[in-house]
């Protein structure tokens, strides 16, 4: 028997990336039988061709599922079953079923398996979800011989699940509320099968919530430290990694370069209502707690890559504050996304009924990327003249080597400021991208870029 899996790569929607090979591939392939044949087409390196086998199966987040019916079509015509998995499937499975044969709700783990054998006798079903969130004890070790050489970091999963509310957040929806636990031995086992020397903790909190999960993260960096490993890493965390000076030093000594950190915002009222309640301390403002943040991490040789979403309430002023609070604070990367309302999250049964696209699937490609409803305290064509300002500051060359140039000042550590550049550069290249998506496809976002344009306004 004969397996294809597809990673596919919407062209129109996405910029290349060739940073971190999609794991949950190497999960199906480490879960298929082993007499089994296996191909791999990742279009983030090639353009799908047509191949023959038995079984087909995709995996696609929102900006991916065109594609994936896409190329879905071309095989139900050729009559070979094609399964899809992943987040988008899972949060609109009736979606996916008029384009699939079958759709995997869910993690793999417990459910791939049976996919196996009911196609092998003929039964495949058209939907597999699990009632519960399978343990992460004795997980399979994803087959990541099926990765181009050509990404520059390998990843590994730790942990699955949030414990935190966000509501535009679709990782409690997919994995669940319980922040679930890989035994610290496996994990460590794993680790030492890992070939490249960059490596992605590709877990949403690397320290979770509370004592108990920072004392696991602990043993979990002193395993890595007592076994010599000696890997570059980077990972996402939440604000309240910079309380644990013990687990900072632990972090770096291992080899840790950088965290991810959502700070969505700089008010207060937008961190409440998008169950972003983590983000504040009583009697602080949300930027004063983010400096000291920044602060700390510095100190223990860790890079910020600092993350805000605009679109909730963002007026121009709120805008160009935070562009004034990242331009200041000492962030070392940084990514200003529009919010979008993802399926399956509460943000996005909130404001569905603002929503200005709703004609899926074939509304997904102008659905990404772009401010889909209109937030209640400003235009659009105001969001979009600070969202243009903002994002041709932080994305200038001029701002992206300071970013860099500081980040060695404070390091001492060349590699780590390469990293740090190329990661800059990177964003760069697809904020880039992303404007000139907007400005083709969005008559509001062009409105408002020809305004600033006549108006010499573009800088602040």
């Amino acid at each position: 028997m004969k397996l294809l899996l597809i990673n596919p790569k919407d062209r129109k929607t996405s910029a290349h990336s060739n940073h971190f090979p999609p794991l949950s591939m190497g999960y199906i392939a480490a879960l298929t039988p082993a007499d089994w044949q296996i191909e791999f087409i990742d279009e983030n390196f090639g353009e799908f061709t047509l191949r023959k086998a038995d079984l087909v199966a995709i995996t696609a987040m929102t900006i991916q599922a065109n594609r994936a019916y896409e190329i879905s079509s071309v095989y139900r015509k050729m009559g070979s079953p094609v399964i899809l998995g992943g987040i988008h499937a899972s949060m609109v499975p009736e979606e996916a079923l008029n384009y699939v044969s079958t759709v995997v709700v869910g993690e793999a783990e417990s459910l791939w398996p049976r996919v196996i054998h009911d196609f092998l006798g003929g039964r495949l079903k058209s939907i597999y979800k699990s009632d519960t969130f399978p343990p992460l004890h004795n997980m399979a070790i994803p087959r990541r011989g099926i990765f181009s050489k050509r990404y520059r970091f390998d990843c590994i999963q730790t942990s699955r699940g949030c414990p935190f509310h966000c509501d535009f957040c679709s990782v409690p929806v997919f994995n669940g509320r319980a922040f679930r636990l890989r035994p610290v031995e496996e994990v460590i086992e794993e680790l030492k099968t890992i070939k490249k020397n960059l490596v992605f903790f590709v877990d949403d909190n690397i320290v979770g919530a509370g004592p108990a999960n920072e004392d696991r993260a602990v043993a979990l960096f002193e395993g890595i430290l007592k076994t010599g490993i000696r890997k570059h890493w980077i990972s996402q965390a939440s604000l309240n990694v910079a309380k644990n000076d013990k687990l900072l030093r632990l972090m770096k000594r291992t080899g840790c370069l950088g965290l991810l950190i959502g700070f969505e915002s700089l008010d207060r009222e937008t961190l409440l209502e998008s169950g972003k309640s983590q983000n504040l301390r009583k009697g602080e403002a949300p930027s004063q707690v983010y400096g000291e943040v920044i602060e700390k991490l510095h100190k223990h040789g860790i890079a910020v890559n600092g993350y805000f979403c605009y679109g909730y309430e963002d007026t121009k002023e709120t805008i160009l504050n935070s562009l004034d609070f990242i331009l200041h604070s000492g962030i070392d990367i940084t990514n200003t996304p529009i919010l979008i309302p993802s399926p399956g999250t509460p943000m996005y049964a909130r404001l569905y009924d603002k929503l200005e696209f709703k004609n899926f699937p074939q509304d997904w490609t102008q659905y990404l990327g772009r401010l889909v409803y209109c937030p209640r305290k400003t235009s659009k064509k105001e969001f979009y003249e600070a969202y243009i300002v903002s994002s041709r500051k932080l994305i200038s060359l001029k701002e992206v080597l300071r970013r860099s140039f500081r980040s060695l000042k404070w390091s001492k550590n060349p590699f780590q400021s390469l990293m740090i550049l190329l990661f800059n550069l990177g964003y760069r290249k697809l904020r880039k991208t992303h404007l000139d998506f907007l400005l083709g496809q969005d008559p509001d976002f062009k409105l408002a870029y020809e305004e600033l344009e006549t108006r010499h306004s573009f800088n602040v």
